[in-house]
C-alpha cells in the first residue's frame, strides 16, 4: 500500500458538526423545511399577490439548490430555515410592523449564502488553501465571505427594485437610504460570519492511502 500525506484546510466547527450529527435528524430537518417551501409555494401563488409567488419560488430554488451542494447537515437545516422564516415574514409584512426584523434578516441571510458557496468551493477543491500560511488562509476566508454575502445583498436589493417598480408601481418605494442600510447590514452580516468561518480554519494532517492493483485497504487519517 503506498501512502501519501498532505494537509488541508478544515473547519473545526464543521468537521464538530459531522461528527456529532450521524443520525439523520439534521439532513430530514432540512427536507422539512424545503417540504414547507414547496408548499408555501403553492398556496402563496393562490392566496398572495405574484410577488410573494415570485418570491416563495426563488426561495424553493435556493433551498434545492443548498440540497445539491449537500452542505453540512446542521448548517443545512439552519440554512434553510432561516430562508424560509425570512421569507415568510415578508410575506405576512411583518417587517413593516416590527421595525427590527428587517435589519436582522438583511443581516444574517447574505452572511449564510456566503458561508454555504465558501463551504460548497472548499467541500469540492475548488478553493485549496492548504499551501497557504495561516494569515493567508483567515484573511482570504473572511474575505471571500465577506465579497460574497455583500454581492448576495446586493442582488436582493436590485430584485426588489425592479420587483416593487414591476409589480407594485409607485405604491411601494425603495429609497436610497433604505437601500444603503440594508446593504451596510448584508456587509457586516456577512463579515461576522466570514470572521466566525475563519475562525475555525486549522490545517489538519489527512493521510490518503493509495491502493496498489490488487490489494484491498482503505484510507487512514490521521487527525
Amino acid at each position: 500500500m503506498l501512502e501519501r500525506q498532505r494537509t488541508r484546510v478544515s473547519f473545526r466547527f464543521v468537521d464538530f458538526a459531522r461528527r456529532r450529527q450521524r443520525g439523520p435528524a439534521p439532513r430530514h430537518l432540512a427536507d422539512l423545511f424545503r417540504l414547507l417551501a414547496t408548499v408555501s409555494l403553492v398556496s402563496g401563488t393562490l392566496l398572495f399577490p405574484i410577488e410573494t409567488a415570485v418570491r416563495l419560488s426563488l426561495l424553493l430554488i435556493v433551498l434545492f439548490a443548498a440540497r445539491l451542494m449537500r452542505l453540512p447537515a446542521g448548517f443545512d437545516a439552519t440554512f434553510c430555515g432561516v430562508m424560509l422564516s425570512a421569507t415568510w415574514i415578508g410575506a405576512e409584512g411583518w417587517y413593516g410592523k416590527l421595525a427590527w426584523l428587517a435589519p436582522v434578516a438583511h443581516t444574517t441571510t447574505p452572511g449564510l449564502v456566503a458561508v454555504a458557496v465558501v463551504l460548497f468551493l472548499t467541500s469540492r477543491g475548488m478553493l485549496d488553501l492548504s499551501a497557504q500560511s495561516k494569515l493567508v488562509r483567515v484573511t482570504t476566508t473572511v474575505f471571500l465571505v465577506f465579497a460574497f454575502g455583500l454581492a448576495a445583498a446586493a442582488l436582493w436589493e436590485i430584485y426588489e427594485w425592479r420587483a416593487f417598480e414591476l409589480f407594485w408601481g409607485n405604491t411601494i418605494t425603495t429609497g436610497y437610504q433604505d437601500t444603503m442600510e440594508d446593504l451596510v447590514a448584508g456587509g457586516v452580516g456577512a463579515l461576522v460570519a466570514g470572521l466566525a468561518l475563519a475562525a475555525g480554519t486549522v490545517p489538519s494532517n489527512v493521510r490518503h492511502a493509495e491502493v496498489a492493483p490488487g490489494q484491498g485497504g482503505s484510507a487512514a487519517r490521521d487527525r
